[in-house]
């Protein structure tokens, strides 16, 4: 498996946009997802470099697209291009029809934006161990079937690793979202990249919401100050 990009490969994608990898997939499974491409029906593209080929239902049109997107082979190059950034581009909304059992599904998120977080190594290990051993169940980290798991389906999960950490059982799974800003901020990192670290579109938000993690940088800011003064009178 390749570690990431050769010269010739980077140079390649430079001046076209795109790279040909040769010999990743049989011909039989090349022939199924030519098939499937056809199947749609697309039109061409636009004039406009905004133009939507695939509109926003690529990812669903068959899971082998989705393996593609951590092939052995493919894993590594987009990672060299992209870096270990997890993408938000989605949500699981919860349909429950009037006559049927409730069932989970891919949806926009809020505001309709992709976002990017960057991930530690050891995070991005725990992830990939994780989607491993649970490949064969479904192409969802946390589901049980083909598709989104249920809202109930991940608050048990966060039950079970919030026991097995010993987390304190009062802390919610939403509340890891509030310990995120707050840790960032504390910690002296800028307000705008923590908002939109947890989906803020505007950084005077997450400034109302989280003063007091603004407070916490004040105080070490200000013995910051002091220790600076001490040192020059000294």
């Amino acid at each position: 498996m390749a570690d990431g990009l050769t010269a010739q490969q980077r140079y390649f994608f430079d001046v076209n946009g795109y790279l040909v990898l040769d010999g990743v997939l049989p011909q039989r499974d090349v022939e199924y997802l030519d098939a499937i491409v056809a199947a749609q029906r697309m039109t061409p593209p636009g004039q406009s470099i905004d133009s939507q080929r695939f509109g926003d239902e690529f990812l669903r049109w068959d899971a082998g697209f989705r393996d593609l997107l951590d092939h052995a082979a493919v894993l590594p190059l987009l990672r060299d291009l992209l870096g270990d950034h997890l993408r938000v581009d989605s949500s699981a909304e919860v349909v429950r029809p009037a006559n049927g059992r409730s069932y989970a599904r891919d949806a926009p998120t809020k505001t309709a934006n992709q976002r990017s977080v960057w991930l530690d190594p050891d995070t991005v290990q725990m992830i990939e161990a994780l989607r491993d051993v649970r490949a064969d169940a479904s192409d969802f980290m946390f589901s049980e079937v083909d598709g989104p798991p249920m809202p109930d389906r991940i608050g048990w999960w966060w039950r079970r690793a919030r026991e097995l950490s010993g987390i304190d059982s009062k802390w919610r799974l939403h509340d890891l979202r509030h310990w995120t800003a707050t840790m960032g901020i504390a910690s002296g990192h800028d307000v705008r990249t923590v908002a939109g670290r947890i989906g803020h579109s505007n950084a005077a938000m997450t400034l109302r919401v989280y003063a007091h993690g603004v407070e916490q940088a004040d105080h070490a800011l200000g013995q910051t100050l002091g220790d600076a003064l001490r040192s020059a009178t000294s």
